[in-house]
């Protein structure tokens, strides 16, 4: 009764602090793919109509510049700088009438970013529209969130925004116009989920700023074109390549500790090549997202890692003891052959929970 006693409470034990572990990373990850939803929500319809708080308050001299956006392909994203580049074609139209010598050529840019290419494909009249089609590759920079990384999804925003007078050019999104993207977007790795275009507005406190409104003393409203692209994971294949020496290293730990059931197994022998392993897999990991990397999926893995396989070699040091200090070979057997269970269970169980919370929608 006493040595069932006693294995139960190593198994309390050991399940207790697993469980809290995975319940709290578990909780972050899904918070955090939360907000990111939303997050995207919140953008993807600010333009659906003008806040109250900005009504009225826009240049009335503006011209109205109706835009629409089709991205082309998604050329590079590149995590650990904090950038990507894109290409789409863009289409502005305007009142000929209204404003007959207005161009957009030279006249517009891409916030937080600059063009690699942009060039004029078409120019035409529709109805009493003006409307110029411009071809654009453009490098953007973005911080992205690396709380899930790598099975997070990839939130893609780019602005385009009138580029010499702010307060000149009231950029809209045109209703009628083609939104989407090639096939080729779906970059390497990746799998677009969603994109759409819609209206951006802002309020600058000091227009006087941009040399337009001299001795204006209530602030203005601007508007831009804001483009929104979800990419996923296609694969966990990256995923897999971060963590496969710490999935190494616990194979390697668990077969000395079966091991160590029958026989007595050198501890000092068990512990080296295992961190060897742990500290390989951090380097993978680390090389792929910024320095001021956020605490998430890859340092949650790596400490579950780290967990069970200091866990495992306790027990082998304790299954040891059970059997040369207590002279109990029988139990030494009995409590090795439990706990191995239960801890090849609970790492098994923890190496799919947590990064299921991080990838699953």
């Amino acid at each position: 009764m006493q040595k069932k006693k006693h294995v139960w409470k190593w198994s309390c034990l050991m399940i207790g602090i697993a469980a809290c572990y995975l319940c709290y990373t578990g909780f972050q990850l899904v918070s955090d793919r939360i907000r990111s939803r939303q997050k995207w929500e919140e953008y993807r319809t600010a333009g659906e109509e003008m806040p109250e708080q900005y009504a009225g308050k826009g240049n009335p001299s503006a011209v109205d510049v109706f835009g629409s956006v089709y991205v082309k392909s998604i050329d590079s994203i590149d995590i650990r700088k904090s950038e990507f580049s894109v290409s789409f074609e863009a289409l502005f139209c305007w009142d000929k009438e209204k404003y007959p010598d207005f161009t957009m050529e030279d006249n517009f840019q891409i916030y937080n970013g600059k063009f690699t290419e942009n060039l004029l494909l078409d120019e035409y009249d529709r109805e009493e529209m003006r409307c110029q089609l411009f071809y654009l590759k453009g490098s953007v920079k973005e911080v992205f969130s690396t709380k899930r990384f790598p099975l997070s999804a990839y939130q893609l925003r780019f602005y385009l925004q009138p580029k010499k007078d702010m307060g000149g050019i009231h950029l809209r999104r045109l209703e009628e116009g083609y939104v989407g993207a090639d096939d080729q977007l779906n970059v390497a790795g990746f799998r677009m989920e969603e994109i759409d275009v819609s209206d951006f507005y802002y309020e600058v406190p000091l227009p006087t700023r941009y040399g337009s409104y001299e001795g204006e003393e209530v602030p203005v409203v601007y508007s831009e074109l804001l483009t929104s692209i979800e990419l996923s994971r296609a694969s966990w294949g990256l995923y897999f390549k971060c963590i496969i020496a710490l999935i190494g290293s616990g194979i390697w730990v668990f077969f000395c500790f079966f091991i160590c059931i029958y026989d007595r197994l050198d501890n000092i022998g068990v512990i080296s090549p295992v961190f060897f392993g742990v500290v390989t897999n951090l380097l993978v990991g680390a090389n792929l997202v910024p320095d001021a990397l956020e605490t998430g999926l890859l340092e949650y893995i790596n400490i579950w890692g780290i967990y069970t396989i200091l866990s495992v070699t306790f027990m082998i040091i304790y299954v040891n003891r059970i059997r040369y200090f207590w002279k109990e070979e029988a139990y030494a057997r009995y409590f090795g052959k439990v706990m191995f269970c239960e801890m090849a269970a609970m790492t098994v169980l923890g190496h799919l929970v947590i990064p299921l919370c991080a990838y699953l929608k």
